[in-house]
């Protein structure tokens, strides 16, 4: 919860920070000085049945010449109220109790640093730590620290296009009571394609492979687009797919052959895919 509380607090405390500084640039990583990004989604829909959905994310950067530190904080809160009405009294003489029924429908918090030093014009060495939380996932906490190299193949004006190959250790918790521990290969890019003066295209992708383990290996990739509105503000829409080839377990409740409970639970495997579609503003300082 120490992780949740303080990715909350960079979410809030990113843009204060950055607002104070008058360095900005087009492209973060050719910068020098600050920059923060800030996207913000909520719909919220009422009458008969309601539901809220609120997403944030902050990523803040600095830039130094040959060096680039990034911090992200991100969090998702999904949540349906329906109602359900009771009649009481008699056919022509009644009055209605609605009894309301409250239910978190997705949960997910997120906070990664990432800091990158240069060794020559195209390759460069790098050091990160992630912690993230998604209880609909089955993850109570899960950490990862990496470390290793990685070359820019394309850096110009309309595209940026770079890989990563490192180490990692993971330590994750379940909800279901499981723990993990172990080392790991990390493979990544980061391709960025401006399709238009105002419209940038980009694709992240990234894949943990447990060394101890081969057949337990996750992915994560966030594809979006985002138009400019003005120097700003821009929209982006973005949809993430998340992969866990060996999924965390849940505890369900145990039923008999006679379909009566008996009392005991089951530890069932979660789906392998999910994914996160996304409309947001997005709000630069």
């Amino acid at each position: 919860m120490r992780g949740l509380g303080l990715a909350l607090g960079l979410s809030l405390l990113a843009p204060a920070v950055v607002a104070g500084h008058q360095e900005k640039a087009e492209d973060a990583e050719d910068a020098t000085g600050w920059r923060a990004t800030a996207e913000l989604s909520y719909v919220a829909t009422g009458g008969n049945a309601e539901a809220e959905t609120l997403s944030l994310r902050n990523t803040l950067v600095r830039g130094w010449e040959g060096a680039l530190l990034t911090i992200e904080a991100a969090a998702l809160r999904a949540k349906n109220t329906t109602r359900d009405p009771v009649a009481m009294g008699d056919p022509t003489s009644f009055t209605i109790d609605e009894n309301e029924r409250s239910e978190l429908t997705a949960e997910s918090y997120l906070l990664r640093g990432r800091y990158e030093g240069a060794l020559s014009k195209s390759r460069y060495w790098f050091a990160g730590a992630r912690w993230e939380r998604n209880e609909f996932a089955g993850v109570a906490d899960r950490v990862v620290v990496t470390g290793g190299f990685g070359r820019t193949w394309l850096d110009g004006e309309n595209g940026h296009f770079k890989t990563d190959y490192a180490l990692s250790v993971t330590e994750q918790e379940d909800l279901a009571g499981g723990s993990e521990h172990f080392a790991g290969l990390r493979l990544g890019w980061d391709y960025r394609r401006r399709l238009s003066p105002t419209t940038v295209y980009t694709n992240r992708w990234i894949v943990d492979l447990n060394a101890e383990e081969t057949s337990d290996y996750r992915g994560d990739m966030i594809n979006s687009v985002a138009v400019k509105i003005n120097d700003r503000l821009a929209l982006k829409v973005s949809l993430q797919l998340l992969y866990d080839h060996l999924p965390s377990l849940v505890e369900v409740p145990l039923v008999g052959i006679d379909g009566k409970p008996t009392g005991n639970t089951a530890l069932v495997p979660l789906d392998e895919l999910d994914s996160v579609f996304n409309v947001a503003l997005v709000v630069n300082f």
